[in-house]
């Protein structure tokens, strides 16, 4: 069994791992506040194993999973929402205090269900936009922050600046 903690304010959410019968995988994570479990929650049968992360942002709590997000009312543990990814992982995320920037793994992206593999997701956990592609074919490989914007690495050479507000590309520079 794996066990991950995240400390937000004055509570510990606790992430905790392992194989269940079907040789699948259950992951629960709690809620503790002075030693106390305030709440717990089971997802089931999981293929692929990964936590990829837990956030707050401003008084929501955002769970990552593998290739989805779960929205969890952070007073009683109950899923809001979830938006997944399908077969897709999530690479990386980057947040900021009204939404969150996802880089899906691009080795396997689908391009047929998704515009870039690099998104905005808001609070209610919809897609709020595709980050524009240097070229019609390319896939980021790789995802960061810069000044007011993002980055995006794409896989043919360009490092593009990205608009945060409308996944546009400011600039592009070949660089490879």
């Amino acid at each position: 069994m794996e066990t991950i903690s995240y400390k937000i304010d004055s509570t510990e959410y606790i992430f905790e791992q392992f194989t269940n019968e079907t040789k699948q995988y259950d992951i629960i994570l709690s809620a503790k506040y002075n030693n106390k479990i305030l709440w717990k929650i089971i997802f089931e049968n999981i293929i692929i194993e990964e936590i990829k992360g837990l956030h707050k942002i401003q008084n929501e709590l955002f769970c990552f999973i593998n290739n989805s997000i779960n929205k969890i009312d952070i007073n009683n543990g109950n899923i809001i929402k979830t938006n997944c990814f399908g077969n897709t992982p999530i690479e990386k995320i980057i947040i900021d205090e009204h939404d969150v920037y996802i880089l899906l793994h691009y080795y396997e992206f689908n391009a047929k269900k998704y515009l870039s593999n690099i998104l905005c997701i808001n609070n209610d956990v919809e897609i709020k936009w595709y980050a524009e592609l240097p070229d019609k074919d390319d896939i980021y490989t790789d995802l960061n922050t810069v000044e007011n914007n993002i980055r995006g690495y794409a896989w043919n050479g360009f490092s593009c600046i990205i608009n945060k507000d409308t996944g546009k590309i400011i600039s592009s520079l070949f660089v490879k």
